[in-house]
């Protein structure tokens, strides 16, 4: 993309933030003074179908969380950006976000986290051709949630 192209799509972009309800008073992206704001607005992203800028903004959300040391915070953060990489077809940066996160869980992980990460870890291995490894992030998954008492991974009903 010529750098007069790339700056007007940025330029776009930057705009369609700005002008957003929801993201009026935030910057769009690389500001991680506020991660929750940042994944407000990653959210808000999404539903405006913007993926690549809500996995940027969830990418500088992540970092918040982690600079602040709201671990389990962050580990969510850059498990939903690596989730928004597979689902781009991008498979490399999704494997990278994932060893982000797995690199913050934790003894204290929540076990149902923990469950998602690995099952995330999997998905992407898939997507990779990897079969064993993804055979060895379900097994961990389920691991995982074998450690949940009775009943505690029940989904919620949908509202």
């Amino acid at each position: 993309m010529k750098p007069a192209a790339r700056a007007s799509v940025l330029t776009s972009a930057h705009a369609a933030l700005q002008t957003s309800d929801s993201c009026r008073a935030e910057k769009p992206w690389g500001d991680t003074a506020d991660p929750d704001a940042l994944a407000r607005q990653a959210q808000a992203l999404l539903a405006r179908r913007q993926p690549t800028l809500a996995r940027r903004t969830l990418d500088n959300a992540a970092i918040g969380h982690q600079r602040a040391g709201r671990n389990d915070t962050a580990l969510r953060c850059w498990l939903l950006a690596a989730t928004l990489c597979r689902l781009q077809g991008q498979p490399a940066e999704a494997s990278e976000r994932s060893d982000r996160a797995l690199a913050l869980q934790g003894a204290a992980t929540p076990a149902l986290l923990a469950a998602d990460l690995q099952a995330e870890i999997g998905q992407i291995a898939l997507t990779q051709g990897r079969a064993e490894a993804a055979l060895a992030a379900f097994a961990a998954a389920l691991a995982r949630l074998a450690e949940l008492p009775a009943g505690a991974a029940k989904t919620e009903p949908r509202r």
